[in-house]
């Protein structure tokens, strides 16, 4: 998808729902299995939610719903985000996630 589709005024509503819905998966997830692959999917994702977060990140409200969804996936509650020092996917997604807050 082209960054002028992206840029299109539906698509900015249909972008503000799935960021809220994510959001809302992303909180609803308490057990570590479960967590880690929806961590993992997103983290496939993370080219698309950085080019996101450049195109959208002076606007309010998809620039709000992205990093509410990314301090969702940081947030350690009730110890679902258990990263073994020798899985790689803990610096994956750290990393990912400090490219699309930074974008």
């Amino acid at each position: 998808m082209s960054d002028d589709q992206l840029r299109q005024p539906e698509m900015r509503v249909v972008l503000l729902r799935v960021c809220k819905h994510l959001s809302g998966v992303a909180s609803g997830v308490n057990k570590r299995v479960d967590y880690m692959l929806f961590l993992k999917l997103v983290l496939d994702k993370s080219s698309f939610l950085t080019r996101l977060g450049t195109l959208y990140g002076a606007d309010g409200d998809i620039g709000n719903a992205l990093i509410e969804f990314m301090m969702e996936l940081v947030e350690n509650r009730q110890q679902r985000l258990l990263i073994d020092k020798h899985q790689s996917i803990g610096y994956v997604a750290f990393k990912a996630i400090c490219q699309t807050v930074t974008a």
